[in-house]
């Protein structure tokens, strides 16, 4: 077994550490790094997975021909260092084995004063990110100066033993970055977590994996100096067997540090029997038991969200408490602390504490809670704003599998989530679960885990139920080479999905400028060298890029493709054009301004005539398809891709009855037309342009791990309600950045949003479920009036049909009704067997209501029912 090093030893002069070097041309660069290390040193494919991924700490002591490299890893024993100019035209690289540092200096041939840069590459282990690289500018001096030693330190003890848990107190002076490494008796690698401490004691999670308790048994905690040059220290401890249960993290209230608005780090929930509690260490917990913050002699109190809903009492937010939820819910939680003062007596009167907020005055506590995205978008992307107001933002997921059962009617069965649904897994676990029902609509991924094979991949996909792979990642894979299918996919088809980009108009024809136009003939080459098969999705993003007005020419191209697909014989080509800026999804009129969600000017859009009232985009900032797509001719060519953007803002509810408003109106103003619903795992806006993200600075989760998704995450059952909704009621279905390529084997290699894939996954599944009894009522899908733990609601809609995909049924006012009264939308399909679907976004999963469907003169129980959940009955 190789020698485990443990990187921040004490600093040396110069290179101990068996070195070797070479260079490689650009050329060859793109390619080789596949498979090797540049210089043609071949990754070991059997080496183990870095126990902590390998980041270069600093680069310092530059000289013409020099530079010294500090690096920061666990574990790692060889590695190679790539130093290249930013120009990319030349690389110098240099091996390390058996460093006895965790500084090394790399040698190059003189260069001009100028910016280059370092890529670490591992060798001794694996990492699932991507190599890390750093710039530095070389001059005649040196960047920064080395690490300091470290002063003495030491863990002082281990206390809170627990199966779940350990806090770690530590002696030391200065040390401001340190890495704890959970060993087993015989030293070897469980976990690790890097942290910044603010104080010396420190709370270790095991939540090792898929499971959160460690048995009981001999272990060590290892202390890493990250932040000085130091040799690690280790400790032993043991977990006896009646050492179970929580255990407690240090209590910060005592001296409440200063917070920084980053790095953020994810609130933690702790869950018993279903339900749930915030025990996010350093809040301060006042008299009245909410949760605070202090910093600048500013109190930033604790306001929490539920799927997007404001959690208040009689108006006034409320503390998050314990919170039962009921089993089968997806939920997700975002923490927000705002500097705002709750205790006026004048509601319409409230300030900031100690200055009124800047962009709207002094404001209320409904407005306040009503504008959430603004507050996040004022405090994050407006440079120019104040971010007093917001002290940080945090999320975090649950899955209430084993809460208490929902009482359900005799006469009908329930639909509950998946076994494997889990927050607590970091990769997406449908893969490892087949399901027996199969969607009769495609379902598109851009990104999807890998398996050991391109074979593994591709059967765990499509048992998983995914159809269609965004092309690139497919060819990248070995799924397709060439433009044919590899053998991985004889037996288990994957189907591509294009995206064609305006860049591809430039490298077909070099004559371009941003501003020329293609010539018909140009037009019909173009349309003519497009790959083609049967069932291929093709979309475009001929309306963004260098070259938008391409757009204009859409009508050839996607004609002439058309009559490819009639000449080719093909079937299940779905061509559906552009998504994003070009044909921005409808967005909902503010209620803030005194306006409801959805108001006459939507409803008249839903007669015959509806396309003839859409409103230019930009004209008012409530628009849906452009309406060159009519006045063009395109309409007569090519579908749509309708998207589903999540922003951070108490509009949000009101995107559930839009979902299917919005399917109604693209459904009536062209059903023979393929229409798809595209959506992300991700927060984006639907108060401002599609594919305006509310870009975040990253966090860093409760384990200590990064979040490498930059955004912050939609809730899962949201992701569900929407691909659920999709294939209900379009031809497709599309997540886009669902997941990286990365080895699904390594059940923590990635980010969070694999619950996200995983609840989009689960809508397909209860789609599927559902698709016997739709073909049996013709794929009549009809609303239902209803009651509500005895409080009716009636439509006065006459049309009860809903739009579905391929049909038309104009003027049904329903979800619009919904949607102003904000109460809970029930359709059902009229099988031999009924199928019932209630949603009500505008209650919380805690919030829990019982249904009684009131259908043709009969009522038919269905129990209780979730708030923010799609919940689906089956008539026994």
């Amino acid at each position: 077994m190789k020698k485990l090093l443990l990187l921040l030893l004490l600093l040396s002069a110069g290179v101990q550490a068996q070195v070797t070097s070479g260079k490689d041309t650009l050329a060859t660069q793109s390619w080789v790094r596949k498979f090797f290390n540049p210089g043609g040193v071949i990754v070991d494919p059997g080496a183990p997975k870095c126990e902590k991924h390998p980041t270069i700490d600093a680069i310092f002591d530059v000289t013409a021909t020099t530079a010294k490299v500090r690096f920061d890893a666990v574990g790692l024993t060889e590695f190679q260092l790539s130093f290249q100019a930013t120009d990319g035209k030349e690389i110098t690289y240099q091996r390390f084995k058996d460093p006895k540092s965790n500084t090394v200096q790399i040698t190059f041939a003189k260069q001009p004063i100028g910016t280059y840069q370092v890529e670490l590459i591992p060798i001794s282990c694996k990492s699932e990110k991507k190599n890390d690289v750093k710039q530095f500018r070389l001059t005649d001096g040196g960047e920064s100066p080395p690490a300091s030693d470290c002063k003495p330190y030491s863990i002082a003890e281990i206390k809170n033993i627990s199966n779940v848990g350990i806090t770690v107190k530590f002696a030391a002076t200065g040390l401001t970055k340190l890495t704890l490494t959970l060993l087993s008796s015989s030293d070897a690698p469980i976990k690790s977590i890097t942290y910044e401490p603010k104080q010396d004691e420190l709370y270790f999670p095991f939540n090792v994996g898929s499971s959160t308790i460690l048995p009981s048994g001999n272990y060590k905690i290892r202390l890493t100096p990250v932040s000085c040059n130091g040799q690690p220290t280790v400790e032993p401890f043991t977990i006896k067997a009646n050492e179970s249960g929580e255990a407690t993290p240090p209590d910060e209230n005592a001296g409440i540090p200063k917070f920084s608005q980053t790095p953020k780090k994810l609130f933690q929930l702790k869950n018993s029997a279903g339900t749930y509690e915030d025990i996010t260490p350093g809040d301060y917990i006042g008299s009245d038991g909410t949760r605070y913050r202090k910093e600048g002699g500013i109190i930033y109190k604790a306001l929490y969200w539920i799927n997007e809903l404001a959690l208040v009492k009689d108006g006034r937010p409320v503390d998050f408490g314990k919170r039962v939820f009921p089993n089968g819910v997806l939920g997700y939680v975002r923490k927000e602390y705002a500097a705002f003062d709750w205790s006026g007596i004048d509601n319409k009167n409230s300030s900031i504490v100690g200055k009124p907020m800047p962009w709207r005055g002094s404001i209320d506590q409904e407005s306040f809670l009503s504008s959430g995205w603004d507050i996040w978008l004022h405090s994050t992307e407006n440079k120019d704003a104040v971010s007093d107001y917001l002290f940080r933002t945090v999320t975090a997921n649950f899955t209430t599998n084993g809460g208490k059962d929902l009482k359900t009617g005799n006469d009908f069965i329930r639909q509950q989530n998946s076994a494997y649904m889990d927050a607590g897994n970091l990769v997406p676990q449908f893969i490892y679960n087949p399901t027996k029902k199969r969607s009769d609509k495609p379902v598109v991924i851009q990104c999807y885990p890998t398996l050991d094979s391109p074979y593994e991949t591709v059967k765990g996909l499509y048992d998983g139920g995914v159809t269609h792979v965004w092309w690139q990642n497919l060819h990248n894979g070995g799924i397709y080479v060439d433009g044919r299918q590899a053998v991985a996919t004889d037996k288990y088809p994957l189907t591509p999905g294009f995206n064609w980009s305006s860049t591809e108009f430039k490298l077909r024809f070099p004559r371009l400028n941003p501003g020329d136009q293609l010539t018909d003939d140009e037009c019909i080459e173009f349309a003519n060298n497009i790959y083609l098969g049967n069932n291929f999705i093709l979309t475009d993003e001929w309306s963004e890029g260098s070259y938008p007005q391409m757009s204009d020419r859409r009508n050839i191209i996607y004609k002439r493709v058309g009559e490819r697909i009639k000449e080719m014989g093909l079937v299940g080509v779905q061509l559906l054009g552009d998504y994003g800026y070009g044909s921005k999804n409808l967005h909902f009129r503010n209620s803030s301004v005194g306006e409801k969600p959805m108001d006459k000017y939507y409803l008249g859009l839903l007669g015959p005539d509806g396309k003839e009232k859409l409103e230019q985009v930009g004209g008012s900032g409530h628009t849906t398809v452009k309406n060159d797509y009519w006045q063009n001719g395109q309409s007569n060519y090519r579908g749509t891709v309708v998207g589903a953007y999540y922003a951070i803002t108490a509009q949000s509810p009101d995107l559930i009855p839009a979902m299917t408003y919005e399917a109604m109106l693209f459904n009536n103003m062209f059903p023979d037309q393929p229409k798809q619903r595209f959506t992300t795992p991700i927060m984006q806006s639907n108060a401002h342009g599609a594919d305006v993200p509310y870009k975040n600075d990253g966090t860093t989760k409760a384990d200590g791990t990064e979040n490498l998704n930059q955004y912050p995450e939609a809730p899962a059952e949201l992701l569900k309600i929407n691909s659920f909704k999709s294939l209900l009621f379009y031809n497709s279905a599309y997540l886009w950045d669902a997941w990286g390529t990365k080895p699904a084997r390594e059940k923590n290699a990635w980010y969070d949003s694999s619950i996200m894939f995983d609840g989009w996954i689960e809508g397909t599944r209860w789609y599927a479920n559902m698709v016997p009894y739709l073909n049996e009522a013709g794929r009549r899908i009809i609303v239902s009036d209803y009651s509500s733990s005895g409080k009716e609601f009636r439509s006065s809609t006459i049309e009860r049909h809903v739009s579905n995909s391929g049909t038309t049924h104009f003027y049904n006012s329903y979800f619009n009704e919904v949607a102003n009264n904000k109460v809970g939308e029930l359709t059902f399909v009229p099988s031999k067997k009924k199928v019932f679907v209630y949603i009500n976004s505008y209650k919380m999963p805690s919030e829990i209501e019982e249904i009684t469907a009131h259908v043709d003169g009969k009522d038919y129980y269905l129990g209780e029912c979730a708030g923010s959940t799609l919940n689906v009955f089956y008539e026994k």
